[in-house]
Order: structure tokens, then sequence, then C-alpha cells
């Protein structure tokens, strides 16, 4: 898709992004999960900044013969989605509760002992709520801004700029390296768990001062909260859409964070304008059950199934 396509695309009101994880490096379902939602129609996809989860994105764009746009995101020091958990073994009981809170499957035995799979790990901390024993543990993975985006920049055709700190000048500051360094399209990701609603004013009105052209804002309304599908969930993300499109920002906005099948009908019933909608964790959860087939790519009927699920929720997730 050439950049016109993709503005066009973006700002069209029916934009549907799928998003593998910012954290997520297990390039097999990466690659299958593109090419099962670009099959249904899916053409923006948002991956992990790694070589190697790009070119798995792409590669699943190539089999399913399709075009489309791989973004790309990187963060602020302590972004959330660049954690990682680890079990401590001297405190497992082997309970396995933990296994009930993990979506991504990255939970698995290793003899007697559980661990988890570091490359399927979002994140999301999700099993620690289950475990009792405090057994669990987040670790943050260390990343060079810089040469992360040099490393990645000509593979994308956006990059999206998750931001949870209170430090406003690295903010600031990265904002506008990525200003000056990139010619593709920006995207801003804001959520309300780490900003206020006059943060989100203050922020943007300074990033918008640093660059106006080619910037899109993601409405993150609690990063990494799908798995549910209903109102509550999504009320988060359909909430800071409204916020920040009052605020009168001059930009396409994609909700996103806890997204499901109820978030179009949420904005359209409090006639919200927004040109998008970005889901993870439910959309892979849809359709995981296939993804995870050994047999995935000899089974014709495996690909179907998957395809009519995500298909539906692509067209469940069209703004009007």
């Amino acid at each position: 898709m050439n950049e016109k396509s993709f503005e066009e695309y973006i700002k069209s009101g029916n934009c549907f992004k799928l998003i593998l994880g910012a954290g997520n490096e297990d390039i097999d379902a990466i690659t299958k999960f593109v090419y099962i939602y670009a099959l249904a129609g899916c053409k923006f996809f948002d991956v992990s900044a790694s070589i190697n989860a790009i070119l798995s994105a792409k590669e699943g764009l190539k089999k399913a013969g399709k075009e489309g746009c791989i973004c790309a995101s990187i963060g602020t020091k302590d972004d959330p989605h660049m954690s990682k958990c680890k079990i401590d073994t001297s405190k497992c009981t082997v309970c396995i509760r933990c296994l009930q809170g993990c979506q991504e499957g990255a939970i698995v035995f290793c003899g007697d002992t559980l661990k988890i799979n570091d490359a399927k790990c979002i994140g999301c901390q999700k099993c620690m709520k289950f475990c009792r024993e405090g057994a669990i543990q987040t670790y943050q993975k260390e990343v060079d801004f810089e040469e992360n985006f040099n490393e990645i920049k000509d593979y994308t055709d956006c990059i999206e700029f998750h931001i949870t700190t209170s430090n406003k000048d690295e903010i600031y500051n990265k904002w506008e390296f990525l200003s000056k360094n990139y010619n593709g399209y920006l995207s801003i990701a804001l959520n309300r768990v780490s900003f206020s609603n006059n943060d989100i004013k203050d922020i943007l009105s300074e990033m918008f001062k640093i660059r106006q052209e080619k910037v899109m804002i993601q409405a993150d309304g609690s990063p990494m909260s799908g798995g549910c599908d209903d109102y509550n969930t999504t009320l988060q993300a359909v909430a800071t859409a409204d916020i920040i499109r009052k605020l009168g920002f001059n930009a396409p906005i994609l909700v996103s964070g806890g997204t499901n099948s109820k978030t179009a009908e949420l904005l359209n019933m409090c006639n919200i304008d927004a040109q998008g909608i970005a889901i993870g964790s439910w959309a892979r959860k849809q359709v995981r059950e296939y993804v995870n087939k050994d047999y995935f790519w000899e089974s014709k009927e495996v690909i179907s199934k998957a395809t009519d699920i995500a298909g539906n929720i692509v067209g469940l997730s069209q703004v009007f």
C-alpha cells in the first residue's frame, strides 16, 4: 500500500488495525495472525519494533497475497509493553492458577516446573493476579531508543510512540528525534492510566508544536486490558477518544486499549468521531486456537474458519 492509499485508509472511518503486541516476538504466531487478518480485510498491523517481528508480519502479507502497512511500536523507558514476566521457581508451587491469566500461551511446563516463554510474553501482568505465592515478577527489557529506531525505520510504514513516563523532557526529546528522522506516519499512543486529561492536553499541545504533518493519535484507554467482550472493558478507550477529539487536534484517532466487538457500537452511541479501531488481545484470542494448530498451513478448513471469525471482527470494527 502506497503512502497516499495508507493516508486515505486511516482517515476513512473504516480503519482497522490488528495489534500483535509491542512485546510479542513469537515469530510463527505473528505470521499466522497477519495472514488470517489480511485475508479477512485488515490492512494495518502493529508489531514489536524488532526486525524479526516486522519481517514475520511482511511474510504473513506475502502468503496472503495482500498489501498492508506495518507499524512498529517503540516507547519511553518505562513502557509496560516492553516489560516481561518471569517465574521464581523457589516460590512457585505449580498450582497452575497463572495459566488461567495468560491469554498468550506464554506459560509452559518445563519438567516439573513452570516457565514463561519470553518471546510470547507481552508483559500484560495478568498472570500475576492469579499467583497467590508472589512467584511472578516483572523485568524491563533494555532497548536503546535510537539504535532500535535506526534498525527498523526502513522496514516500516508507521512508527508508534508509546508514552507512559512522567518525564516530559524524555517525551519531547524522543518525539523531536522521531519527527526529524522519520518521513513516514507517526502515531502517538496516550492512555488514561498514566495521564490525567490535562496532562494529555499539555503533552499533545507540545508535540504538535514539533510536528503536525503525518501524525495520528492512538487513544489507548487502558493498555493490554483486552480479553473480555463487554462495554465496560472498552469504556476507557472510548472515553479517551472522546477527550482527545474534544481537545481539537487535527489528526486521525484510532481507539485502543480494551477494544472489542462493542467498541464501534459504543463510539457510535456516544457520537464520538474516531477514524478507526485498533484491537489486540481480544482479536488474537478469537482465532488463537486455529493459529496454535500444528497443521495450520496444511488445513484449508482451519484457515477458512479462522478467516471467517477475523472477518466478522474487522466488520464489527467499522466506525460510521
